[in-house]
């Protein structure tokens, strides 16, 4: 399967050690929930570890790597700068560490979510949003929610999210408006 353990070394070599240490408590807290909503630990672990392996590229290395996986030249957009790393870490783990295509869109979706979303994908954005390293007003509101429901506790920090951006007079990206939308009607349902 995967070799956690060199995945770890890797990721020591390519992140700061913040962003390293972010990864180390994001998967924690994935296999947390998978545990606790009965979805398989190892790869919700594995996957919320590699999930930021690429956000600390340059602008620089970005473009080489859309052009290298034959991504939405859109990525290089400054909307789109943000949302990148998840495409282009998606299409580098899928060459080196052969992920399945599950946790492939967990990490490209992970930061502004999609509509229908997989279980994976919920419980990786979720895990990036309330690790133990993040404090901020409405956190601890957030981790409670996290273990009642996923998609309420991940539309709960989504508009969370665009209070703040509304706040500083900030746009929200559209992926994100629509995965509000979705998990709105979603719950709606339920």
């Amino acid at each position: 399967m995967w070799d956690v353990e060199k995945i770890k070394e890797d990721l020591k070599e390519a992140l700061s050690e913040y962003r390293y240490l972010h990864s180390l408590r994001t998967a924690e807290v994935a296999k947390d929930l998978a545990e606790h909503y009965g979805y398989d630990s190892k790869k919700a672990y594995v996957t919320a570890l590699v999930h930021d392996i690429a956000k600390e590229y340059s602008e620089e290395e970005n473009q080489k790597m859309i052009q290298k996986y034959q991504l939405d030249e859109a990525l290089l957009t400054e909307e789109n700068q943000k949302f990148a790393h998840g495409f282009i870490g998606a299409a580098l783990v899928k060459e080196k560490y052969h992920f399945e295509e599950e946790m492939l869109e967990a990490i490209a979706y992970h930061t502004a979510g999609k509509k229908d979303m997989n279980w994976l994908t919920n419980i990786v954005a979720l895990a990036d949003k309330i690790e133990p390293g993040k404090d901020y007003e409405g956190i601890e509101q957030e981790r409670k929610l996290a273990f009642e429901s996923l998609e309420e506790a991940f539309l709960y920090c989504l508009e969370m999210k665009q209070k703040k951006l509304e706040k500083r007079k900030k746009l929200i990206h559209p992926q994100t408006k629509e995965t509000i939308y979705f998990l709105k009607m979603t719950i709606k349902k339920q």
